[in-house]
C-alpha cells in the first residue's frame, strides 16, 4: 500500500511524455484541418472582439457537399467596428483599382453555400453621409457639418449644423443639390461605394427670429422678425413691439384679431421731447397707443395687419394727452414698405380733466409725427374711429 503514490507518479509522467511525442509527430494544424472546409473572414480594418486579426473557422469534412455558413457578428452578437465606417456586408472579390479597393459579389448568408474549397470573405466599409450645405455667391456649395449614416436612414440635423453660417438665418427649408424640396420620406440610398448626399439649406440674410405662433411674436417683438405663416391671435391682447429698433419681414402673411395691450394707469404714460413743441402740451405723462412706438433705424415690411382694436380706457387724470397711430408715433431713419393696417379705434374712458375733441390726438397717415422723411409712401392704413 504504501508504493501506491510514487507508481501512480510515475504513470502520469510517462502519460505526458508520450502525448509529447505525439505532439511532435503529427499535432499539426494542417494535418488536424487538412480534410475541413476552411471558412475566412477578413475584417479589412474592421475591430472585432478587440482585434482586427481574421476570424477563421473550419466547417465538416470535405464530402462534395455544399454547407451554409453564418456571419459571426450576427451569431456571437458582438459588434464590428471600423471609426466612421459603416459595414456594408462580407463580398467574395476584393479588386485593388489604383489607391482604390472595389469589392464585388456580395454574400448571402441565406441563399449562398460554401464548397469543399471553402471560402475567404472580405468585409466592405463605406461612409454614407448626408452633408449640410449652402450655396455661397459664385453658387458653389459650402459644407457646414456631416453626418455619418446607415444605409436607409433619414437625414435629420440634431446638431443643428444650419445655424454655422455666420450672418445668416437658417429658415428651416432644406433642398436637394439640384434645387427641389426636401422629400421628408428620403432616406440615404447606401450602396457599394462611399456616397455623400447634399442637402442645401436655405437661408435668410441677417440675424432673425423665425415666427410662427403668436406665442413665439410675443418673445420676439423687439427683435428681428421674419413670418413663417398668418398668426391669428383669436381676439387676444398682443402689446404691439414697442419702441421699435429692428428689422420686421412678414414675408406676405397677416397678423390679425388682437387688440392693443398697454399700461392705462402711471406705469403706461410717457414722455416724448419730440412732442413737446407740437402746441398741446409740454410733452411729459403722455399716454400713446401705436404698434411700433417710436421707430428708428427700422425697417417693416410685407406684411398685414388686420382686424386690430386700439380702446382708449383710462381714467387717470394725471394724464396730459392722449396720442394713437396705427403704426408709429415718431419715426426716424425708418422704412415701411408694403404694409397694411386695418382697425378701429374706440374710446371707452377718458380721464375727467381730458376733452375727446381737444386731448386726444389720433394721426391720419400710418405716423403720427415722420422726424426726417421715413419712407411710409408704399403703406394702406384703414383706420376707423367707431
Amino acid at each position: 500500500m504504501k508504493f501506491r503514490k510514487p507508481i501512480l507518479a510515475i504513470i502520469l509522467v510517462l502519460s505526458a511524455l508520450c502525448l509529447s511525442l505525439l505532439c511532435l509527430t503529427g499535432c499539426d494544424d494542417t494535418d488536424i484541418y487538412a480534410n475541413r472546409v476552411k471558412v475566412v473572414f477578413k475584417l479589412e480594418g474592421g475591430t472585432y472582439r478587440s482585434t482586427q486579426s481574421d476570424v477563421v473557422y473550419y466547417l465538416g469534412e470535405k464530402d462534395g457537399t455544399s454547407k451554409k455558413i453564418y456571419d459571426p457578428v450576427s451569431v456571437s452578437g458582438e459588434k464590428m467596428i471600423n471609426a466612421e465606417y459603416k459595414f456594408v456586408g462580407w463580398f467574395r472579390d476584393r479588386i485593388e483599382d489604383g489607391d482604390k479597393v472595389v469589392y464585388r459579389n456580395k454574400w448571402d448568408f441565406e441563399l449562398d453555400r460554401v464548397g469543399d474549397d471553402g471560402i475567404t470573405l472580405y468585409a466592405c466599409w463605406r461612409r454614407y453621409t448626408y452633408n449640410v450645405c449652402y450655396r455661397d455667391d459664385d453658387g458653389s456649395l459650402v459644407v457646414l457639418g456631416e453626418y455619418t449614416v446607415s444605409e436607409g436612414e433619414p437625414f435629420e440635423d440634431y446638431d443643428n449644423y444650419a445655424s454655422n453660417r455666420t450672418g445668416y438665418t437658417s429658415l428651416d427649408i432644406y433642398r436637394t443639390e439640384s434645387g427641389e424640396m426636401w422629400d421628408e420620406n428620403f432616406t440615404h440610398p447606401g450602396g457599394d461605394e462611399d456616397l455623400a448626399v447634399n442637402v442645401v439649406v436655405e437661408y435668410l440674410k441677417g440675424d432673425y427670429k423665425l415666427v410662427r405662433t403668436a406665442r413665439e411674436l410675443r418673445a420676439s417683438r423687439n427683435g428681428n422678425i421674419y413670418l413663417m405663416n398668418d398668426i391669428d391671435f383669436g381676439g387676444e391682447k398682443f402689446a404691439g413691439f414697442g419702441n421699435y429698433r429692428g428689422t420686421f419681414n412678414g414675408n406676405g402673411y397677416t397678423i390679425k384679431n388682437f387688440s392693443l395691450d398697454y399700461a392705462s394707469g402711471r406705469d403706461g404714460l410717457v414722455s416724448n421731447s419730440n412732442l413737446e413743441n407740437d402746441g398741446n402740451h409740454n410733452g411729459r405723462n403722455l399716454l400713446v397707443l401705436s404698434l411700433f412706438g417710436n421707430v428708428d433705424g427700422a425697417t417693416v415690411e410685407n406684411v398685414k395687419f388686420e382686424n386690430v382694436t386700439f380702446d382708449v380706457n383710462t381714467t387717470f387724470t394725471t394724464t396730459a394727452g392722449i396720442y394713437v397711430a396705427p403704426l408709429a408715433l415718431t419715426a426716424k431713419s425708418s422704412v415701411f414698405k408694403n404694409v397694411s393696417f386695418g382697425g378701429t379705434l374706440t374710446l371707452t374712458n377718458l380721464p375727467s380733466n381730458l376733452d375727446r375733441d381737444k386731448d386726444l390726438y389720433i394721426a391720419a397717415s400710418p405716423c403720427y409725427r415722420n422726424l426726417d422723411g421715413s419712407d411710409f409712401g408704399d403703406c394702406i392704413v384703414d383706420f376707423v374711429r367707431a
